[in-house]
């Protein structure tokens, strides 16, 4: 069944992380104040941060924790059957586990897709955060197109997705 959801202990496993000092947690709102984040990202906490979070109810949102710092906030939501979207709200130091951040980000990516059965999982990305296209392409999305001031800043982005 496509609507299996997961739990954080388990993404603990799956994405072979220690649960002690790196972790991953359930999501919770209070997390979004324990992080400083880089501008881009700060704006739109800052603007849109009551949408974000009821964005978040509608699927299952985690918190990575290490060393008892929040390094990142992730999850994903349905579109519908057999197709979800995936976000990520990273912390500024998170080039402090930029090693763990990536191999915990494809574990998760791979265990979701195969897990929920989905024939389609994407993300947006500013075409502005340069960082963040590295690293999504590193995760093997693909680009598949630009939106023209689609974000809530206006700006362009790029819709990336990994397709099965």
């Amino acid at each position: 069944e496509r609507n299996l959801m997961f739990s954080a202990r388990e993404l603990n496993f799956v994405c072979k992380i220690d649960g002690i000092k790196t972790k991953i947690i359930d999501f919770h709102p209070e997390h979004l104040k324990l992080a400083s984040y880089r501008p881009l990202d700060q704006g739109l906490i800052n603007t849109n941060g009551d949408k974000i979070l009821s964005n978040l109810e509608k699927g299952q949102a985690f918190t990575a924790v290490t060393k008892n710092n929040v390094y990142a906030m992730f999850g994903v939501w349905p579109l519908w059957d057999g197709v979800m979207e995936a976000w990520l709200l990273p912390a500024r130091d998170i080039g402090d586990v930029t090693v763990t951040f990536h191999r915990v980000s494809h574990r998760f990516f791979s265990y979701c897709i195969k897990k929920k059965q989905l024939v389609r999982l994407q993300t947006w990305v500013c075409t502005e955060n340069v960082l963040a296209i590295r690293w999504i392409e590193k995760m093997l999305f693909k680009k598949e197109g630009r939106a023209i001031k689609y974000g809530p800043d206006s700006k362009d982005y790029f819709l990336y997705a990994r397709t099965n």
